[in-house]
């Protein structure tokens, strides 16, 4: 991977980084887009290690690198060009202009933020009694199907999935022994396991629907951004190697990761 070799450094960049509020922004938007440091230099052809010294305040990008970083997340990339000029330039109006940019960009950021979720929790109107998860059937051969049994659907509390991380269009899966047979002891032995659609960075720890052969299997797999590693049940050896050379082809395998199970009473 290439290493941008025209950064520029401030003799005071580990002091005023730590409450940069540009880097900060910078990490924080690329962790809610489910980019590792390793996914995002791929998009922005930088070292993974140049890029979290940016975020930590320790390096300055130059414009082109902070123009690249600002593309990738999603991001004004000309307030993201000043903040390279207000951080290492050092003509005094060249920086106080950038500087003013970065801090327009900022309020205006913060200020959208502000009326998106005021507008979101008026639009919400009252809590819902119950949160309808949708029920995949293990055994429909399309990748996009959602619903299982004549629609069946788990009706939960709100509260059950409030605070659960990386929520994304959540749906279930009945549990049975064919379903978890390659994860034995990690989930109740009949139940439900709720699942999130979000599921990068793939986690090796965590526990994937994936999909191989015509149906679903909850297991642990690796990808290594050309093949998805499906891991078998410890002391087993049936690994199953499928080709995924791009995330499109990635998430049509992998349906989705577990991020709370319910065993039956």
């Amino acid at each position: 991977m290439a290493t941008d070799r025209r950064e520029k450094r401030h003799p005071d960049a580990t002091e005023r980084g730590a409450s940069d509020p540009v880097a900060r922004r910078m990490r924080t938007r690329r962790i809610a887009s489910g980019l590792t440091l390793a996914a995002l230099g791929q998009r922005v052809a930088a070292a993974p290690s140049h890029l979290c010294h940016i975020e930590g305040g320790e390096k300055v990008p130059n414009e082109d690198l902070a123009g690249r970083i600002a593309h990738a997340l999603g991001d004004d990339e000309q307030a993201y060009r000043a903040w390279s000029r207000a951080r290492a330039g050092s003509e005094f109006e060249a920086v106080a202009e950038a500087a003013d940019r970065v801090r327009a960009f900022l309020l205006a950021a913060e200020e959208a933020g502000a009326d998106i979720a005021r507008l979101a929790a008026e639009r919400a109107g009252p809590r819902p009694t119950r949160v309808l998860v949708p029920v995949l059937d293990p055994e429909t051969p399309e990748a996009g199907a959602t619903s299982s049994r004549a629609g069946e659907s788990l009706r939960l509390a709100p509260n059950a999935l409030a605070g659960i991380p990386d929520l994304e269009r959540p749906f279930a899966l009945a549990l049975d022994p064919a379903l978890t047979r390659r994860v034995p002891g990690r989930l109740p032995a009949r139940g439900h396991a709720i699942l999130t659609r979000r599921i990068l960075p793939l986690r090796p720890d965590g526990v994937h629907a994936v999909r191989a052969g015509g149906r679903v299997e909850l297991a642990r797999a690796l990808w290594n951004g050309r093949e998805l590693i499906v891991l078998p049940a410890p002391g087993q050896s049936d690994f199953v190697v499928l080709g995924a050379a791009d995330e499109a082809t990635l998430r049509a395998l992998v349906l989705g990761r577990v991020v709370l199970a319910r065993a039956e009473t």
